[in-house]
Formats: structure tokens, sequence, C-alpha cells
């Protein structure tokens, strides 16, 4: 963790100055090919030991050097190398096209008075403010935007800090506050988390906050659904560089605690079941059996019975049968003959 801080918390200028969008090693290829062929990239030298080597590509187009670019791995020593051969073919040869479509300067980054006072306004809202407002100001900035306001910078860098930690977040309350699930159940949960519940409910909270008044967009069409995820996963990011990570969990926590689920749907019902019959009603019994399937083979469902001394108790329909044990069991705490013999 120390070493994580330490490192995230010198992120200002590839926060606040790096344009994602520009690959140089495309760009390059994209001027030179029509007029002289696509780029050759040379391994000039290497140096250092084994496990510390520096690279140097070398760029040429028919035999004419155009750039040359050094770094610790080959990748990046040759974008490094197209960058300075694009900066020199655009000064040699020219290209307006190009230079306006793909090589944007950035200006300095500066935030304007009334921009101040939007923000400023947000944070009042918020239950622990953020310090810094360029980060707030980020967070909040459409990708296109920046085209055409270039004294301004776009939360795709935020935005991807954001959901990894989030997910570091829910993984570590998870397993917390769930410990009677096993690896199987915390993986399932996780992945569920990952690939459906986090987009349903950080939308939830943008939308909850009213942060639509506060984003910088060209179109209206570009509030999306992505763009609002982005939004709140860069608003933990920014948690984290302002406050650390115990402000990020804090926020992150409060997003979730505000519609709670995770109880209700990945609780380890079977697990918890298990553990009931074994240790207060030992001479008992307790199993699942498939009652039936339902369709064709691609779209089968089954019907699981979770059965207690032969009897049915809870019964779960589901597309495989891991769900369907969950199902039941989790019906089997509701159906009234169990409460009357086992919970009483």
């Amino acid at each position: 963790k120390k070493i994580f801080d330490s490192y995230f918390n010198k992120l200002d200028e590839f926060i606040y100055d790096d344009y994602s969008d520009i690959v140089y090693k495309t760009l390059l290829q994209e001027l030179t090919q029509q007029k002289f062929g696509l780029p050759e990239y040379v391994l000039s030298n290497e140096s250092g030991k084994d496990n510390q080597k520096i690279f140097e590509y070398k760029v040429f187009i028919k035999k004419e050097l155009l750039g040359t670019g050094t770094s610790y791995s080959k990748k990046l020593a040759q974008e490094n190398s197209a960058e300075e051969a694009v900066k020199y073919y655009l000064q040699k040869y020219g290209d307006e096209k190009f230079i306006e479509q793909d090589f944007i300067n950035l200006k300095a980054y500066k935030i304007k008075e009334f921009r101040k006072n939007e923000l400023n306004d947000l944070n009042k809202k918020f239950d622990f403010p953020i310090n810094n407002i360029k980060l707030l100001d980020i967070a909040l900035t459409h990708f296109t935007y920046v085209k055409f306001n270039l004294e301004c910078r776009e939360n795709s860098n935020l935005s991807h800090l954001g959901a990894s930690l989030e997910f570091l977040i829910r993984y570590y309350s998870m397993t917390k506050s769930y410990k009677q699930l096993n690896q199987d159940s915390l993986n399932d949960f996780m992945n569920n988390i990952k690939q459906i519940k986090v987009s349903t409910y950080l939308e939830k909270f943008f939308d909850d906050q009213n942060l639509k008044k506060y984003v910088l967009i060209t179109k209206e069409d570009q509030l999306s659904s992505p763009f609002k995820i982005s939004v709140v996963q860069s608003l933990i990011a920014v948690y984290y560089l302002d406050q650390g990570f115990q402000s990020a969990k804090k926020l992150v926590d409060t997003i979730w605690n505000n519609y709670k689920f995770e109880k209700n749907i990945y609780m380890d019902y079977v697990g918890e079941l298990q553990d009931l019959i074994q240790k207060e009603f030992k001479e008992s019994k307790i199993e699942y059996k498939v009652l039936s399937e339902i369709g064709k083979d691609h779209q089968k469902m089954f019907e699981i019975g979770c059965l207690i001394d032969d009897v049915v108790y809870g019964i779960g329909l589901a597309k495989n049968k891991k769900e369907g044990r969950r199902i039941a069991a989790q019906n089997t705490y509701k159906d009234e003959k169990f409460i009357m013999v086992f919970l009483k």
C-alpha cells in the first residue's frame, strides 16, 4: 500500500497533460504510407543489465532517418521514435489535414472562474468535500469536449484508475462482511458485480447526485450510460488521489450501501443451511435433487429441490444446477414448514 500510494499520488502530469488518443506509430503510418510506404523501425542500440536494459530504436522512410527513441521496453522505444518522427515529418512535408484531425496540441490546463463556482456548489453536496477542484473538473469532462476546449482535460485516465479501485474495495468489503462465503461463491459474486451490477449502481448514483448538471459535454447524446459510469469511477479515483484510500472506500461504500442487494442475491444460502443442519440437527440429512428439466437442450431450465429427510422444503428454477441449488436453499428459509420444524 505504501508503494502504491507513493506512485499514484505523483500522477499530476499523467492526469493533467496526457492525451491518450494520440498513438504516434499509427499516426506516422497514416502520414507516410501513401507517399513513401510504411515506416521501418530498427533496433539501433541495447545497453544495461538484463533486468535494466535500455532499447534505442530509429525509424526510417526510404532510408531517411525521421526519429530516434529510447525506453526500457521495445514497444515504448518505438512509440517515442515515432513521436519524434511525426514532428519532423510535419515540419518537413506538412500535411494540414492530419494536423487538424489528429495532431492535437493541448494548451496549459486552466480552470475558469465560473467553473470553479459550479464545482464549489457541487462540492457542498458531498459528505466530505474534495480539496483539489482541478481533479473534480477533470472527472466530469467528456473526451470530445477537449477537442474544442484545449485548456481542459478529459476523465479517461481517472476512470481507469477508479474502476480498478472500485473493484478492489468491493472485494475487500465482501471478504470482511461475508467470511462464510467459499471461494467459488465469492468469485461468482464478484463476477456478477463486474459484469452487471457495477454499471447499474454507479449509473444510479450519478443520477441521484444530479451530476448531469455539472458535466462538460459537447452534445446531449454523449450523456450515455458508459460516460455516467466513467464519471463516478473518476470520482472514486479523485477521492483516492485527493485524500487517500479510506476516503475512496467511504465513497464506494456509500454508493453500494444505498442499494443493498448482496445479502439477498449472493449470500451463501447453501453453506448457511448446511451449517445449520449439521450443528443443530445432526441426525437430519440435507440433499438437492433435480425434480424436472424444462425446455430444449440449448435453453434448458433445471428445477432443483432442497430436501431435508426426504421432504422438499424449497425449490429453485435456474439455467444451471448450481444456481438452482442456491435459489432452492434461499427459498427453503422462506418455507413455512421449514420455519416450523427448524427455526421455531
